[in-house]
């Protein structure tokens, strides 16, 4: 489901409690998007700029979740990963943020406290996601949760972050 300008947010509120959808792409801003964080979705897309706080990630329960993103912090990032390896968010595949106005991702607070191998820029890996996606990724910084699972994490300093999660013990 598309959210855009057409709608008031009441009116979006109401056909959002109707439809629960398994696709929910928001274009504009919308005051209640925090109540459908929870939803089983398979994407969760934000276009417009959105002020992101570790508590919203946390509650996400979506495979592939692309948000452009105003003031999350290296801290915020930080505690992002190592809650992931601890088992939050289980049935995240992608996590895509595009980082607006945000202070510099800092990769030593980004890191710190958290076991990661770096895989060199020649490596290329191929896998999908999110029912029907593809994506191939070359180096990456790679992380393991308790149960195994593998997540490749590709990051700047600036405007980016991407987390893809692979497998279980690979």
């Amino acid at each position: 489901m598309k959210i855009c300008d057409l709608f008031p947010d009441n009116s979006i509120q109401d056909v959002l409690r109707m439809f629960i959808p398994n696709v929910l792409h928001i274009e504009r801003e919308y005051a209640n998007i925090e109540q459908h964080l929870m939803n089983n979705l398979d994407n969760f897309i934000t276009a417009f700029p959105w002020n992101l706080k570790l508590e919203n990630l946390l509650t996400m329960n979506a495979r592939d979740i692309t948000m452009t993103v105003h003031q999350f912090s290296t801290t915020d990032l930080n505690r992002f990963l190592k809650l992931w390896i601890r088992g939050a968010n289980p049935r995240l595949e992608h996590l895509k943020l595009r980082l607006r106005n945000s202070s510099k991702l800092e990769m030593g607070r980004t890191w710190k406290g958290i076991k990661y191998d770096v895989a060199p820029n020649a490596v290329r890996r191929e896998f999908q996601y999110a029912l029907d996606r593809r994506a191939i990724t070359y180096g990456g910084f790679d992380i393991r949760r308790m149960d195994g699972t593998v997540a490749i994490v590709h990051t700047n300093e600036h405007t980016f972050f991407e987390m893809f999660v692979i497998a279980k013990n690979i």
